[in-house]
């Protein structure tokens, strides 16, 4: 598994175990345990936001202590020609939700 994935083949391995079934190959990239999580609640929204931010290239750490919202990210990501510009609006935003509902799911599994 990558990634989330390689955590959702880690319980699926752990459970054929305790079945009584042999794992013989556990292959995860780029995977990390929930408990390495500095929280185990999902995101705040500024918090995904900055995550989205790192996602398309962007150092959060240039953003001079102005708020961040779901507009001002997407026009820093389109303004810095991101890799992530190009994509609509609304795909920007399941990303973000994408990336809130991993790590709920990831802390919640420790």
């Amino acid at each position: 598994g990558w990634s989330l994935g390689g955590n959702v083949v880690h319980a699926m391995a752990a459970q054929l175990q305790n079945e009584g079934e042999e794992v013989e190959l556990l292959v995860m990239l780029d995977s990390y345990p929930g408990h390495f999580l500095p929280n185990t609640e999902a995101p705040t929204e500024e918090e995904a936001l900055i995550a989205l931010l790192a996602l398309g290239g962007y150092d959060p750490d240039n953003m001079d202590g102005k708020p961040l919202t779901m507009e001002s990210a997407v026009e820093i990501l389109r303004k810095d020609g991101s890799a992530l510009a190009s994509l609509e609006e609304e795909t920007i935003l399941n990303l973000k939700e994408t990336y809130v509902n991993s790590v709920g799911l990831l802390g919640k599994y420790v």
